[in-house]
């Protein structure tokens, strides 16, 4: 069982978490299906708990122990985002090899989903208040992506910028409102943010793309950039619009 960690800037939430998640190739119907088969139990003395089966299991890292589980009856999977309630969510893989999005409680309990009628889902970040964001397709090949909010009781909502060629979600914060990026028709991609049903442009000057990551309760957002001479660079923007760029320190991108 191999993984790395992904860490979020969660000063931009409520405290600090940090997820890993196996180095394992991550590549649909319309209703959640409920699964109640939690993992083996952890002893006090098992640096690693669980009983996972798959070649790529995630873990969680919590306190300097370590927790590892699938999915039921999946062969890779990834496990994105952890709320305050102790919820995990994320996006496994079937026998057929077709992504789908999961919820577990934590009694150990999934919920298996997909978008209705998608060809794939996928989970990008969950809110504590159970509502998950993430990206789906309207075939196989996955040409363009659209992106989704999944509300706590099961209901969906697409998210498509109006115009736009594709959409991603990619953060939510405990209000609701979501961050993403889309693709104009020229290929251009912009930051986003949806709030109460209306998109709003958020794009840092000068950049020749924009991506909107994260959003914390205050309405602070981060996200990342490229600029004319095709430089990344992360950016901080403030509820009043001012941009704080957010570069490692002698980094060359």
């Amino acid at each position: 069982m191999i993984g790395f960690a992904r860490t979020r800037l969660r000063a931009l939430t409520s405290a600090a978490v940090t997820v890993l998640v196996p180095l394992a190739a991550i590549s649909p119907s319309a209703a959640a299906e409920p699964a109640t088969d939690p993992p083996a139990a952890v002893k006090s003395d098992d640096p690693v708990g669980g009983d996972p089966q798959s070649p790529g299991p995630v873990f969680v890292l919590d306190k300097g122990r370590f927790f590892a589980f699938d999915p039921p009856g999946v062969n890779a999977n990834e496990l994105i985002d952890v709320n305050g309630p102790e919820q995990v969510a994320g996006t496994y893989v079937d026998g057929a090899g077709v992504s789908h999005g999961f919820l577990r409680d934590r009694r150990g309990r999934f919920t298996r989903f997909d978008f209705p009628g998608a060809a794939a889902t996928y989970v990008l970040m969950l809110n504590d208040r159970g509502q998950i964001v993430g990206n789906a397709c309207d075939s196989v090949d996955c040409p363009t992506q659209f992106g989704y909010r999944r509300d706590a009781d099961g209901r969906y909502r697409s998210l498509r910028f109006p115009g736009a060629v594709s959409t991603q979600a990619l953060g939510i914060d405990d209000r609701g409102r979501i961050v993403g990026s889309y693709r104009d028709a020229g290929g251009t991609e912009h930051g986003y943010v949806w709030s109460r049903g209306r998109f709003t442009t958020s794009d840092v000057p000068g950049a020749i793309l924009s991506q909107l990551t994260a959003i914390n309760n205050r309405g602070e957002t981060l996200g990342v950039d490229v600029d004319a001479d095709g430089y990344p660079h992360g950016f901080h923007r403030s509820p009043g619009g001012h941009i704080t760029t957010l570069d490692g320190p002698g980094a060359a991108f």
